[in-house]
């Protein structure tokens, strides 16, 4: 499965994943940290809690991220990291749903 290369056409290491982002300035700056997952809604679920529980941050977002793999998924409403193993299934459940397996 080609990824999104930044700037060029797909790459084969690169994947698309999706990250969380937060302002504590209503929206002037965003920041993040190294948490990505493989769908919006997981990173929109684990952005609106975490912001829930933080008392600076103004605005919460997500963003498209080509340079960083997934690192964790929200399975039965936990946050859970990933090891290399259930990246490699997780991927390869997705190639076959899609029709793309090699």
């Amino acid at each position: 499965m080609e990824g999104l290369a930044p700037g060029g056409p797909p790459g084969p290491e690169v994947r698309l994943s999706y990250k969380a982002e937060f302002s504590t300035d209503r929206g002037a700056t965003f920041a993040t940290n190294s948490l990505r997952f493989a769908t919006e809604a997981e990173a929109a679920l684990y952005a609106r809690d975490l912001a829930s529980r933080w008392l600076a941050v103004t605005d919460f977002r997500t963003a498209e991220s080509c340079v960083d793999g997934v690192t964790h998924e929200i399975a039965d409403g936990t946050l859970r990291r990933l090891e290399y193993s259930d990246l490699a299934a997780r991927r390869a459940r997705f190639e076959q749903r899609w029709g793309l397996e090699r």
